[in-house]
């Protein structure tokens, strides 16, 4: 049962209610999606995300634009799916994301992150203490993942790599991917993904839809070699594109995956893939073409991965909360 909070508006409590009602009658604890399969879903998505860039700033100077409150904030970091930014606590670092890291002594790590998030936990049970539901929040009593760090929109934490990679990839699953459902790609073909290394960046081009740039995967670890249990992806896989993933992978014995630990969403740039690379002084080897698999690009003596990096973090950017595997299987 939703209980109003007094001190955020009408406006904000509202557009919360109407979530937390969408997400019980489709039995999901997921955010509507902005491109999602019926109008509602993409109005309310739409809406929704509107509200998310305000915890961070402003919009505008009208009502419906403002910064969110403290209060507001808390309310909408509530919601199940939310991520975990936005959370005004002085104990947190400024706009905080959730990602990971190479594994290895994560104590001191795992300490800013219970420190922090139950400083956000403290301010969502005191502004808003009947809400009726649980938000995803890590408590101090609950297993934390062993490679979770925090990273800051101003000075963003980034894994080590500098190269840049490409990949033609079919548009369920790459549609997934930027919906952030789907982080990981996987191929029957052996090395598929033998040189890509952990910060590397992996871009998603549709399938038949002329080199259009739907998202763009930053590299965990290199690739998992040779598994033979499709479990590990199912369980990373949304249930409706498990027969997908079967007819993709056919009677294949085993697979090689690559996993990301976040993905940018690039559908409203609406760039094709020389674009997104010039952005870092890349460029499309014209010799090769798409149905090669993973695709090297052309650097120059212009090209920048950091100027790259730059451009996709202005972009939609989604963090995987799933474990992240970094051994490889022969």
């Amino acid at each position: 049962m939703f209980s109003a909070t007094p001190s955020a508006s009408l406006g904000v409590q509202n557009l919360v209610q109407e979530v937390l009602t969408w997400q019980k009658h489709n039995e999901t604890q997921h955010l509507p999606k902005r491109y999602g399969v019926d109008d509602e879903q993409r109005k309310l998505g739409n809406r929704f995300a509107k509200l998310l860039l305000r915890r961070d700033k402003g919009l505008g100077t009208q009502p419906r634009d403002v910064q969110l409150s403290p209060a507001e904030v808390a309310l909408v970091n509530s919601v199940p799916g939310v991520p975990l930014r936005g959370c005004s606590m002085q104990a947190t670092p400024s706009n905080a994301y959730i990602g990971f890291e190479e594994p290895g002594d994560n104590t001191a790590v795992m300490g800013d992150v219970i420190a922090s998030t139950n400083a956000c936990n403290r301010a969502t049970n005191e502004v808003a203490p009947n809400l009726g539901f649980a938000g995803h929040h890590f408590e101090q009593s609950q297993a934390v993942p062993d490679i979770v760090h925090f990273w800051s929109v101003s000075n963003p934490v980034r894994l080590p790599g500098g190269h840049v990679f490409m990949k033609a990839i079919r548009e369920e699953f790459v549609t997934a991917t930027a919906d952030g459902e789907k982080y990981f790609e996987c191929s029957t073909s052996r090395n598929m993904f033998k040189k890509l290394d952990a910060g590397d960046l992996l871009l998603l081009v549709q399938t038949k839809c002329q080199q259009r740039v739907v998202a763009v995967g930053e590299v965990a670890h290199p690739a998992i070699s040779r598994a033979d249990n499709r479990a590990v992806l199912y369980d990373r896989l949304p249930r409706r594109l498990h027969n997908a993933l079967n007819t993709y992978l056919d009677g294949a014995a085993a697979f090689d995956y690559v996993q990301f630990n976040k993905v940018y969403d690039l559908r409203d740039s609406n760039l094709k893939a020389n674009d997104v690379l010039g952005y870092g002084g890349f460029r499309i080897d014209p010799r090769k073409n798409f149905g090669m698999g993973v695709l090297d690009v052309v650097e120059t003596t212009e090209s920048s991965i950091e100027k790259l990096r730059d451009f996709l973090d202005a972009q939609t950017v989604r963090w995987s909360m799933s474990r992240v595997d970094a051994v490889d299987v022969y």
